[in-house]
């Protein structure tokens, strides 16, 4: 594929982003999570569309982008800290988290989930919601493989941000990348 080709078709699929993500718009409607976790990384771009179309409807929730990976480990209890301290005040707390794609062994949901036990949130509902993939609560297209669905994935430059092993975060300014989330914005309906 041709570099003009590749930002035809990732432009073309920021585009279709907020409407692809209504139905996890709605799905958080009806659940009312306590907090939304947007994987970020390869899943900021469906948490841009998301934020977007939630804040059309006049839907308020506490979002929160965090780096949620299984290759986190044991590092994701300190990573999420702040948000585990939130649920802990919650008697039956909902969490809903956010990513672009789950596989059949879902180590980031397992990840995840052991997390919480050790935070002593066992207790926690947690609805995973992709855009793709299987075993999630929720997912908009269950058959599709990531590269169809996110053609920024593992693309730092679009997506705009990585982390360093230490967790630290790295911004990643680009034309395409200022592109892409353009598009994404411009296709916010107002009438959702």
């Amino acid at each position: 594929m041709s570099p003009e080709e590749f930002r035809s078709d990732l432009l073309r699929a920021a585009a279709k982003l907020p409407e692809a993500v209504r139905p996890i718009a709605d799905y958080i409607e009806k659940v009312e999570p306590d907090i939304v976790l947007g994987c970020d990384c390869d899943a900021r771009p469906i948490s841009v569309a998301l934020r977007g179309v939630l804040a059309a409807r006049g839907y308020d929730v506490r979002y929160e982008d965090r780096w949620i990976t299984s290759r986190l480990g044991m590092r994701m209890d300190q990573h999420l800290k702040t948000e585990f301290d939130y649920l802990r005040e919650i008697e039956q707390p909902r969490v809903a988290v956010v990513d672009d794609y789950i596989s059949s062994r879902a180590h980031t949901l397992a990840t995840f989930r052991g997390s919480l036990r050790r935070n002593n949130l066992a207790h926690a509902s947690v609805d995973w919601l992709t855009l793709a993939g299987r075993g999630a609560a929720l997912s908009v297209y269950p058959n599709a493989r990531p590269n169809l669905t996110s053609p920024w994935r593992d693309q730092p430059g679009i997506i705009g941000i990585s982390y360093t092993p230490d967790l630290q975060p790295v911004t990643h300014d680009t034309q395409l990348g200022r592109e892409f989330y353009t598009a994404i914005r411009e296709n916010l309906p107002s009438d959702i």
